[in-house]
């Protein structure tokens, strides 16, 4: 089966390379991933043989969680490839993902240039889990999900308001629609790990003192999958007064739940018009490729929002409409605006 998708899509990227009149530049790669280390104002592809690719292979994607998320954008690229979508992001498709691992920060890197066998080869989006400008492995595994979550957006055509940088809102904050939906994934996908990962839990309360980045981080892993993040906040403690719905609908942790359980229950089955896009997923990576097929369809003329993400969600897959509505007035409670 490996073997037929690698196939289905070499053979995709030629035929976009054929259409667009141009063969795209790729980094090659007997691995599943790209990695990437800064030197001089350069960045440059590591040789297949470097011995960083075993040291992360063993200490971030041996984690079959993390090692999910990776394939959920390889199959993206080939989602996008096998239903011949037209995108910006060429480079990105005809590529394995990129990861810059000395990079400043961990964030998405936008239009980078990767040097490779003497060739300079442009990526529109790529991912750094450096740690100032140094290699963390322990902290890439910890923070790869929170990294994903906006890469796995991008990939699919959103775009994020830049003047509102996620790093700038904790879970518990009210903030605007855009930026809870763009913190409420990322805060998702952190939860799934977080909660796979127990240790991390007892070991951020154990902190003294406690950070606001390691309490953003605790909150992330252990409210989210019981909406805890419903209630107010004072003093940057939960109190006893839950939010109205529409604060609840602009309240990252609160959208993190909601989508927490999305990726619970949405199952493997999609309607047989999509069959293309969902060829390359793995059953439990279905429910992502759901979700981002819902998220690419959704509407660019009005502002980007939980509530448009349901709208397109529920239009998608009519027969889970339903279900799905039921889920948003669980988790934000009963209001129209949510609907």
């Amino acid at each position: 089966m490996e073997r037929y998708r690698v196939g289905l899509a070499m053979v995709c990227v030629l035929l976009l390379a054929s259409l667009s009149g141009c063969m795209a530049s790729t980094v090659g790669t007997s691995h599943e991933y790209v990695l990437a280390r800064t030197k001089g104002n350069e960045l440059v592809a590591l040789e297949d043989d470097d011995p960083l690719y075993e040291q992360f292979d063993s200490e971030v994607f041996d984690d079959p969680y993390l090692h999910r998320l990776l394939m959920v954008f390889e199959h993206t690229t080939e989602s996008f490839l096998a239903t011949n979508t037209q995108t910006a992001l060429r480079q990105t498709i005809a590529n394995r993902l990129l990861i810059v691992v000395d990079s400043a920060q961990v964030r998405v890197l936008r239009n980078v240039t990767v040097h490779y066998n003497q060739r300079r080869v442009p990526i529109e989006l790529a991912i750094g889990l450096g740690r100032n400008g140094r290699v963390d492995l322990a902290r890439a595994q910890q923070d790869l999900s929170r990294v994903m979550a906006p890469l796995l957006l991008e990939l699919v055509g959103l775009r994020a308001d830049r003047t509102h940088p996620s790093a700038s809102c904790q879970v518990h904050e009210v903030t605007s629609p855009q930026e809870a939906l763009w913190v409420g994934f990322e805060a998702a996908l952190e939860s799934i790990y977080g909660q796979q990962h127990r240790g991390l839990i007892a070991e951020l309360r154990a902190q003294e003192p406690q950070t606001p980045e390691a309490l953003d981080r605790l909150r992330r892993y252990e409210l989210v999958p019981h909406n805890g993040l419903r209630f107010v906040f004072e003093g940057g403690r939960p109190t006893s007064e839950i939010r109205s719905s529409q604060e609840a609908s602009c309240t990252p942790g609160v959208v993190a739940t909601f989508l927490y359980r999305l990726l619970e229950q949405a199952g493997s089955f999609y309607p047989q018009r999509y069959m293309l896009w969902f060829v390359s997923f793995e059953a439990d990576e279905i429910p992502y490729g759901k979700l981002l097929l819902a998220a690419s369809r959704m509407p660019r003329h009005i502002d980007v929002s939980i509530q448009t993400f349901i709208g397109s969600y529920a239009d998608t897959y009519p027969a889970e409409s339903a279900s799905v509505l039921a889920l948003a007035k669980e988790v934000f409670g009963d209001d129209e605006s949510v609907r």
